[in-house]
């Protein structure tokens, strides 16, 4: 600071301080002689910090490791209490309408809040109007489950929505992780999901397992009947059918008994006994599409398949539900009616749009016409989905990159798989799809990380360990095949599969020369006139310095029958046979044929070695004539 500065600060603290400084100021002032003035200036300033905290939407409404972040604000808190208070008051006096209206305007003030999610859940179970409330006992169960993935208290809660709602598939992939402590109320649900998604064997093992007389429900013994009638010994079916006949005596009752016998004589092709219970069925407003479609298929494999088709198209009635909706839709696809399930798609998608099948099934239908720019308006609209899960916007990005690919717009496309990998989502089976489908399109680094993002969940299964080698295979990555080869075969060394990848990687990568031998050597034992048995096992001598072995066996092996991938395995034995025999001039003819972009590192590192030894024994060169 040089002097001038410093005389010029100096003056102007001098004239402060003699014109009295901050107390000169009226407002100061103020505050110092009137307490009422102090009071109310602190009261308007706490008034606006309280306001700048209460109105904007600042505040985390999920869990910390949620896939998404949704903020509101402290009136969305006040009113979302409010609402709910208002929606307990309502289910108490028997207003549905009244209930379903507040939980719901309570969920859109604070959709991150599980309890108000629990609240509605609760009213849903208690509600007769079972098929008006089905999206909601959908969307609201899995977003539930989002929001608090490890509580048991939900998953008791969420397994008796989906029971009452007949989710069944759902129900069986949410139990079936618990399924060996599962209290008897849970146990009869699981049992009649086994029952309704045809696990017959499945049922039936079970329910001995489990003991008939612990369960209280009512139900059961009729799906039980219903196995025995059409799955059991011969001598117990007439009476157990009969059970289902008396069954339909009772109001209680007759729907399911009728549904049941229904389902056995479809297993027997028994058309004509199919055809009047659902007319009983309709004559009760109990059937549904999927009655329908099963029946339009099952006249079909009787030889009518021209009337089947025309019932198809005449079909008047709407779904009721995203299950009869999928249902509908595969069966206009199964009799050409393309264009049929397309539009039924179209006009109900956004009603029952709570379930991924109902989208994956529609963009099915668009990528089957190529209708690209479709699919990724189809994308955008299941992004626009209230409450869109997980699965579904990890669905919308698996799209969007599917179609940005088959448009050729391969950056695009990169980024939806990147985004696609980014997604937190713990279905097992999409991860798998969604990985292999990016590889297919030449998209394997991203692959690879949809895979690593979600290794914890699906670590334990052969078939996660087997597509991540397929990756680093292209990858060219050895330490990431040998992790994944021998993964898989820790995990299951019974599957063939497993084994011949495990064999062909140990090979590949010219690692644990024994145990690829112990390996190949067990493979041909078991399949003896199997070419790639045959080749591998004949490499597998071949690492381990049994040359002779090797080349009798690689003599019976006719190179005409190979494809190209068994071609290569052939030649790569053939140029090892005549290095290790030291015939040099049928070495260096083997070495012509050498593919080096489709080898790895310690393929690569051996022919080089190879060379090494061609130069160093090279032929003298010719001398020249006189």
């Amino acid at each position: 600071m040089n002097e001038d500065y410093r005389s010029w600060l100096a003056r102007k603290l001098e004239r402060w301080e003699q014109s009295g400084g901050m107390f000169n100021s009226p407002l100061i002032r103020l505050l110092i002689s009137e307490t009422w003035f102090r009071v109310a200036f602190a009261g308007i300033c706490l008034l606006l910090v309280f306001l700048a905290l209460f109105l904007p939407k600042i505040w985390s409404n999920t869990p910390k490791d949620f896939s998404k972040t949704i903020l509101v604000s402290g009136l969305d808190h006040l009113q979302a209490w409010s609402l709910k208070r208002a929606a307990i008051k309502a289910m108490a006096e028997g207003r549905d309408d009244d209930a379903l209206q507040a939980w719901r305007e309570a969920l859109a003030n604070t959709p991150g809040n599980p309890d108000i999610s629990r609240g509605m859940l609760r009213f849903l179970l208690k509600t007769d109007k079972t098929k008006e409330m089905m999206g909601h006992a959908y969307s609201r169960s899995e977003w539930l489950l989002e929001l608090t993935r490890t509580n048991l208290a939900d998953v008791e809660l969420v397994a008796k929505i989906y029971e009452k709602y007949k989710f069944y598939d759902s129900l069986l992939q949410l139990l079936d992780p618990l399924k060996d402590q599962l209290s008897p109320e849970q146990e009869a649900g699981y049992l009649k999901a086994l029952f309704s998604t045809g696990r017959l064997k499945q049922f039936a093992e079970r329910l001995v397992k489990t003991g008939r007389e612990k369960f209280s429900d009512s139900e059961l013994p009729l799906y039980e009947a219903a196995y025995q009638a059409g799955w059991g010994p011969e001598t117990e079916s007439e009476a157990a059918k009969n059970r289902l006949v008396t069954a339909q005596k009772d109001m209680s009752s007759r729907v399911l008994a009728t549904r049941l016998l229904l389902v056995i004589s479809r297993k027997n092709n028994d058309l004509a006994n199919v055809e009047p219970l659902i007319q009983q069925l309709s004559e009760w407003r109990a059937d549904t599409a999927i009655d329908h479609v099963d029946y339009w298929e099952l006249m079909e494999s009787a030889g009518r398949r021209e009337q089947a088709v025309e019932l198809a198209k005449n079909y008047p009635y709407p779904p009721k539900s995203a299950s009869e909706l999928i249902r509908l839709s595969e069966g206009y696809l199964h009799f050409g009616l393309d264009d049929l399930a397309e539009d039924t798609l179209k006009r109900f998608a956004d009603k029952f749009g709570y379930s991924d099948k109902v989208w994956r099934i529609y963009s099915e239908v668009l990528i089957k016409k190529k209708r690209w720019d479709d699919v990724l308006s189809l994308a955008t609209q299941i992004r626009r989905q209230p409450m869109v899960g997980q699965t579904l916007s990890v669905f919308s990005y698996y799209l969007d990159g599917v179609a940005q690919n088959a448009l050729r717009n391969k950056d695009k496309a990169q980024q939806a798989f990147q985004r696609l990998a980014e997604c937190n989502f713990t279905n097992r089976f999409l991860t798998l799809d969604f990985s292999t489908k990016a590889l297919q399109l030449g998209y394997p680094e991203e692959a690879q990380l949809i895979l690593h993002n979600h290794r914890q969940d699906l670590e334990q299964a052969p078939s996660f360990w087997l597509l991540m080698l397929k990756i680093a295979y292209q990858l060219k990555q050895p330490e990431q095949m040998l992790e994944a080869a021998t993964k898989s075969w820790q995990l299951d060394r019974t599957n063939r599969l497993v084994m011949n990848n495990y064999a062909a990687t140990l090979l590949t990568l010219r690692a644990k020369p024994e145990e690829a031998m112990q390996v190949t050597t067990s493979l041909l034992s078991e399949h003896p006139d199997s070419t790639i048995a045959q080749l591998n096992h004949c490499l597998a001598l071949l690492l381990n310095q049994r040359t002779s072995e090797a080349k009798n066996l690689l003599l019976r092996i006719d190179p005409l029958t190979l494809n190209d991938e068994e071609h290569r395995a052939y030649q790569q034995a053939w140029l090892e046979i005549r290095v290790n025999l030291e015939q040099w001039d049928d070495a260096r003819e083997s070495l012509k044929n050498a593919d080096r972009s489709q080898l790895l590192a310690p393929q690569i590192k051996w022919l080089e070695e190879a060379e090494r030894k061609l130069g160093t024994n090279a032929p003298p060169a010719s001398k020249p004539k006189a």
